[in-house]
């Protein structure tokens, strides 16, 4: 899982979802000196060490997470808010409010969407999620392909947003897909005749993304953490190792006894078969008078 952290600075800000929930891992980036956003896991135990801010639903607070066996070690921030469609809950190990508000951290994370829409141009659109060729050669040479076509779409995508003067958002990128080959011959169609008919062919349309609703909480109204708390905690000793019974020398798998029932079968086949072509001897039959 740390394969990819060789290559980020110190001070690299990292989202991750659920999928990478976990503890040590935490603790590890915060080591490391990386900053990340996660969501918080349902059912996650937690300890509040400091409230920063809560009103009704909204809550700003370090906290120690976890609080039983498995346990972080490292201080974190929990972020609690309504945001128009449900309450949002997130972690992070930013633990200055003003580095990173309250609002700003639910932004954040909302934008970690973006590369899956990302992953959705690259395989769905372009037609990555399958290979021309089983060739190395000819996989770069797609993979190269694909790369370059999805920075056009992307770049004529900003322009188009700009010229329309509307949200990047509202430019829809399987329509764009779709005309880009009109795009590219000067004969067919122009950039200005697509910006004029842009919401009549589809490519320009209302914002489907969720427009969230973030509170705006000023930092007036926040208790600053005591300067002696801690933010960081020994964490619990790992327990001893349960006694197991010791491995057999020679493990027979499956295949062995299979092969030893098989052959075992032979055998005995083999001594039945002279048995039974043996002539049985003929009992002379007495005539009673």
């Amino acid at each position: 899982m740390l394969d990819f952290l060789q290559g980020l600075s110190i001070g690299s800000l990292l989202l991750f979802d659920l999928g990478y929930f976990s503890f040590p891992f935490f603790d590890t980036l915060t080591q490391r000196k990386m900053w990340w956003v996660s969501r918080y896991r349902e059912n996650t135990s937690y300890s509040i060490a400091h409230v920063f801010y809560r009103h009704h639903e909204k809550l700003d607070a370090l906290i120690w997470l976890g609080t039983g066996k498995k346990q972080a070690r490292h201080l974190i921030r929990l972020v609690r808010l309504g945001d128009g469609i449900g309450v949002r809950m997130y972690l992070t190990n930013i633990c200055d409010p003003q580095m990173l508000s309250l609002g700003e951290v639910a932004q954040l994370y909302a934008r970690r969407w973006d590369i899956e829409m990302a992953f959705r141009l690259l395989k769905e659109y372009l037609g990555m999620s399958h290979w021309w060729s089983s060739k190395q050669e000819l996989i770069l040479v797609q993979i190269w392909v694909v790369l370059i076509l999805s920075h056009i779409i992307y770049a004529l995508r900003e322009r188009i947003a700009l010229a329309a003067d509307c949200d990047l958002f509202e430019v829809s990128v399987p329509v764009l897909v779709e005309l880009l080959p009109r795009l590219c011959s000067p004969s067919t169609l122009q950039l200005e005749q697509l910006i004029q008919a842009g919401r009549h062919m589809g490519l320009l349309r209302a914002n489907p993304r969720l427009a969230l609703s973030l509170p705006q909480v000023d930092c007036s109204c926040y208790q600053p953490a005591p300067p002696d708390l801690p933010r960081q905690r020994p964490g619990r000793a790992p327990s001893p190792p349960r006694a197991r019974p010791p491995k057999p020398t020679k493990r027979v798998c499956g295949y062995e006894v299979q092969r030893q029932r098989r052959q075992a079968s032979k055998e005995a086949k083999a001594m039945k078969a002279p048995q039974a072509k043996s002539p049985r001897a003929i009992q002379p039959t007495t005539k009673v008078t």
